[in-house]
């Protein structure tokens, strides 16, 4: 993978380039200004870094549109521990999205290019759906329904994020924006394999951490489904997660992404992630109740319903963060409240 990193500061390059540098696939070179873009060889780039806190950098609006005369790969923002506002005029601007400098690894990256080719296409889809929508419409009103083909593909991060994790040689997971029917077991099997790879492993995450560095897509996610999305969690919001750090954060992905696709557009979800004593606990309030029972976390033994885009996600989160029934307090659940013991 061709990433170029933009910063003019020796030791936050160095920095980087030893924290991507263990990762094979990765061609990392470092560029004091955009126009050694021009000059830089080698092939394509698949993703620009820019970090933010450059001592020549006068707006971001700026780094965009100077860039964009080098490069049309996404482009990414590094920056320091707080981004709230750099995050929202970042995102306004173009940028793919804004990533802390502590927070980034190779596997984000690769899945900051993965959902950029993502939205691509289906901004693509989302096009010649209009375009048919318009050549095709009569005085009876006929048309196709673009924006929720183009949601779909966008909304499929989970299918995708489990279809590149390993599975240490065993059938992968078809990659697929609409998976059909018959795949919502597939997926949740293949998530209960990823965790039962190494049962007695267990890890501590740092959950602050890991929905800071999602919080750009999942916000992302919500603006094209229609729903305000807050998120807090305060450090430190600390759990056990069995396996790898990528199943936590796939977990925590699948969850929230779950529960935007069972609110309805124009309403609000708020998740907060906090340590209160011993326990972390993920809160998710909505303006209506998002689920009807547990079963929208855990199938029913010998189920085979249809496909359901929010179930499938609630189900791979649950599976990936190795929750049990238990953890799970769906006591104010008429109020919109769900509330999740990690």
């Amino acid at each position: 993978m061709q990433v170029r990193y933009v910063q003019d500061a020796q030791e936050r390059a160095a920095d980087l380039k030893k924290k991507l540098g263990r990762d094979a696939g990765f061609n990392l070179g470092v560029c004091k200004r955009f126009e050694e873009l021009e000059t830089a060889s080698g092939a394509p780039l698949d993703v620009l870094l820019i970090d933010a806190s450059r001592a020549d950098r006068i707006a971001l609006e700026d780094d965009i549109r100077t860039a964009r005369k080098y490069t049309d790969a996404p482009i990414v923002f590094v920056t320091g521990g707080e981004n709230g506002q750099i995050r929202a005029r970042a995102l306004k601007a173009g940028a793919e999205a804004v990533l802390p400098r502590e927070s980034i690894t190779s596997s984000l990256i690769r899945e900051v290019v993965e959902r950029a080719a993502t939205r691509r296409r289906a901004g693509k889809t989302k096009r010649r759906s209009v375009a048919k929508t318009k050549a095709g419409s009569s005085g009876s009103g006929a048309c196709v329904d673009a924006p929720n083909t183009a949601l779909k593909a966008s909304l499929a991060y989970v299918e995708q994020g489990l279809a590149r994790l390993d599975l240490n040689g065993g059938t992968p997971l078809p990659l697929s924006s609409d998976p059909p029917a018959a795949d919502l077991l597939t997926i949740i099997g293949y998530a209960r394999k990823l965790i039962g790879r190494e049962p007695g492993s267990s890890l501590e995450c740092d959950g602050a951490a890991l929905l800071s560095a999602l919080q750009d897509d999942l916000i992302d996610a919500a603006a094209e489904a229609g729903v305000a999305l807050l998120i807090e969690a305060p450090a430190p919001a600390r759990f056990f997660v069995v396996g790898a750090p990528d199943n936590a954060r796939l977990g925590l992905e699948a969850i929230v992404i779950g529960l935007l696709r069972a609110c309805d557009k124009g309403s609000r979800l708020r998740i907060e992630l906090r340590t209160e004593g011993e326990e972390t606990r993920l809160r998710a309030r909505a303006d209506a109740p998002l689920v009807g029972n547990l079963c929208a976390f855990f199938a029913p033994e010998g189920e085979e319903s249809a496909f359901d885009y929010s179930t499938s996600s609630l189900r791979c989160g649950a599976a990936l963060l190795g929750l049990r029934p238990e953890q799970i307090d769906l006591s104010e659940e008429g109020r919109g409240v769900i509330q999740i013991y990690l």
